[in-house]
């Protein structure tokens, strides 16, 4: 069966793969009826057109042939270039011109004249050309006439400006012919230089259609990915704080980065740089996707084994990248072998061993697989295309647009199912919660039956008139019935709280004297007081009028109020008081020695089981019941015409002052 699934996910990866390249060739097919099927090459310098059917969406490509070169001199478009036959060559474009200066020696400036007539029919429309690189400074001149320059190609060196961004001119022939002349200058130890890139010519249509296609396609794909950028932010700031989304957005930006400043160069158009600052820009870019490629992949899935390598890897990356910044561009050129052998080929080595170790889920390393054989297929089309220049190369967004989808589908993937077994969990964990209340309130049912007869046994010896019993054992009796009582209330406390889930609990209000509740209160909870040295003062106006209230329910709030201030005072003082305002009675339980409590505790304790403080000592003596109890049973006064609230405000030198507000029917 394992075989049989195995071979299964192989066929599909086979069948993705044929699709892909399919998708590529009808790709390729396209960019064939945007080319003219028939291709005039260049001969001495000449490229004859005439009888040529111009098309609006057809361009031809100025490469092949042999066009006239003349090293070493600007040579002025005006005059005739014929009168240079000792200095200039034919030269192939593109090309790069180094073969043109092999006895130069270590030279790094060198400049020279590109001259190509094209000969046309007569009443020609307007003609264009784009020029999508020349390394490093061009002015280009058409019959004569300056049309455009980038930078500044100069016979010295501090004359020179470099600029190499691709432009697009109109031509207007004159007397069937263009002469078209290019000045370039370049000053670099390394790299090709001249026109490096076929100059494209044709209909201004037909190059305004290219153009556009090209560029529109690299918005494309920048589109994609900053989406994605976005989703992987929301994700993070939504709850999924998993550091690898952080990375993931810089990384994508990185590569909307690499994306913008290739091809066209549409930022480096967007915002005017200094020639060697956009080209640093380039670096950068290429640099910072190398490195955080391995980083976001060890975020997602953290692989001590691989930290070592990956920090090197990433220390390495920055050294490189600051000396890039540092390094004149002039010497730059000759850190690209460092780029393409060393750090790139790291980054895919530690990505791959890190998705190695940490992939276990089949169907979830399937995602990872096609955008893995996406990026390989792209880079074996993109070798091939450059060795056979069966076309053009145009920028083919397409499968970086799917690897994107196919690591984003992995990510959602695990989303969601991490999502669903979390949710599977919740309703897990509800269900035990549900078991353990059950089981509590059971238990307190089995423990309260023998511990009221405890109670009602030693209350029947207390009030027994036919034995007598002695002061000290009376004193000890009371303190067991206080303790029996303290215990009945904790159990209520364990049934109260599933009742209260449930909204099981009905009040019974009667007129309440709240002198009476209190001292008994004040009875249970003074043994605890023995060993504290701790002063419990009451103070209960003689004429407070009596609430509206469920008894017995006023008399649990009260003693855990109290209950909690004892528990958690050493020493001090604790204040029970009540007075009445605006028809409202106030009762507070304040104490003035206690530990005190975090602001940030002031929401969590009222949820049950909680506690502020987590003390062995303290928390032997409660289960932390006690204040959502209170809130509860206060909330539940608050029903029908007698609201009841809590306020709690922190005040000066008090662990937790509780302010609990009945308001008389109206």
């Amino acid at each position: 069966m394992k075989q049989k699934y195995k071979k299964k996910w192989i066929f599909i990866l086979v069948v993705f793969m044929l699709v892909i390249t399919a998708i590529r060739l009808v790709w390729m097919n396209f960019l064939t009826t945007i080319e003219y099927t028939e291709k005039p090459s260049v001969e001495n310098g000449v490229l004859d057109l005439r009888g040529w059917d111009f098309s609006s969406n057809q361009t031809l490509s100025l490469k092949g042939g042999s066009g006239t070169f003349i090293r070493l001199r600007l040579f002025p478009p005006e005059k005739d270039i014929n009168i240079l036959d000792d200095d200039k060559r034919p030269l192939t474009v593109p090309k790069t011109w180094d073969e043109a200066f092999a006895d130069q020696g270590d030279n790094p400036f060198h400049y020279g004249t590109y001259r190509l007539r094209i000969l046309l029919d007569e009443h020609q429309k307007a003609l264009g050309l784009r020029i999508n690189e020349i390394r490093s400074a061009s002015t280009i001149y058409v019959n004569g006439r300056k049309i455009a320059s980038y930078g500044k190609p100069a016979t010295k060196i501090e004359n020179y400006q470099a600029g190499d961004l691709p432009y697009t001119i109109e031509i207007e022939p004159i007397q069937n012919e263009i002469d078209l002349v290019i000045h370039v200058a370049t000053y670099t130890y390394t790299g090709a230089a001249g026109i490096t890139e076929p100059i494209r010519f044709g209909t201004m249509d037909a190059i305004k259609f290219r153009t556009n296609l090209s560029m529109g396609l690299q918005v494309l794909l920048c589109v994609v990915l900053l989406l994605h950028s976005i989703y992987a932010v929301l994700f993070f700031f939504l709850g999924v704080r998993n550091k690898g989304l952080l990375y993931f957005f810089v990384l994508i930006l990185f590569a909307s980065l690499s994306v913008l400043v290739s091809d066209d160069k549409l930022l480096l158009v967007w915002i005017d740089l200094p020639y060697e600052w956009s080209k640093k820009v380039i670096y950068f870019s290429y640099i910072g996707v190398a490195m955080l490629i391995p980083i976001t992949i060890s975020q997602l899935f953290p692989s001590k084994i691989n930290q070592l390598a990956l920090r090197g890897f990433q220390y390495f990356c920055l050294f490189y990248a600051l000396l890039v910044l540092v390094v004149p561009y002039s010497h730059i050129e000759s850190l690209l072998r460092l780029l393409l052998v060393v750090v790139i080929p790291l980054s895919v080595i530690i990505s791959v061993n890190i998705l190695r170790k940490k992939i276990k889920n089949t169907e979830d390393l399937f995602f990872l697989l096609i955008g893995c054989i996406t990026i390989g297929v792209n880079f074996l089309w993109t070798v091939m295309i450059n060795k056979t220049q069966y076309v053009e190369w145009m920028h083919y967004p397409f499968d970086l647009i799917i690897v994107i989808l196919a690591f984003s589908s992995y990510w959602f993937r695990r989303y969601f199912r991490t999502n669903m077994k979390t949710k599977q969990l919740a309703e897990k964990l509800q269900f035990e919660n549900k078991r353990k209340d059950e089981f509590l309130v059971n238990t307190s049912h089995e423990l309260r039956n023998p511990l009221h007869a405890i109670i009602n046994l030693t209350n029947s010896l207390l009030e027994d008139s036919n034995e007598s019993v002695l002061s000290d054992q009376r004193r000890r009796l009371e303190t067991m019935e206080n303790i029996g009582k303290r215990m009945s209330l904790m159990l209520n406390d364990l049934i109260d709280i599933t009742r209260l889930k449930e909204n099981a609990i009905q009040l019974k209000l009667t007129a309440v004297a709240l002198p009476s509740i209190i001292a008994g209160v004040v009875d249970m909870i003074r043994f605890m007081l023995e060993s504290k040295h701790v002063q419990l003062q009451v103070d209960i106006p003689d004429d407070l009028p009596t609430v509206h209230a469920d008894e017995n329910r006023l008399v649990q709030i009260i003693f855990n109020l109290v209950h909690n201030a004892v528990k958690y005072t050493d020493e001090g003082t604790i204040k029970i008081r009540a007075n009445c305002q605006n028809r409202t009675v106030y009762i507070h339980v304040e104490d003035t020695g206690g530990v005190g409590i975090e602001e940030e505790a002031l929401n969590r304790i009222f949820q049950p089981y909680e506690q502020a403080h987590h003390d062995a000592a303290r928390d032997s003596d409660g289960i932390g019941l006690g204040l959502s109890i209170c809130k509860q049973l206060v909330e539940l006064h608050g029903g029908g015409h007698y609201p009841f609230t809590l306020l709690f405000i922190k005040a000066l030198y008090s662990h937790l002052p509780f302010q609990y507000i009945r308001r008389e029917k109206e």
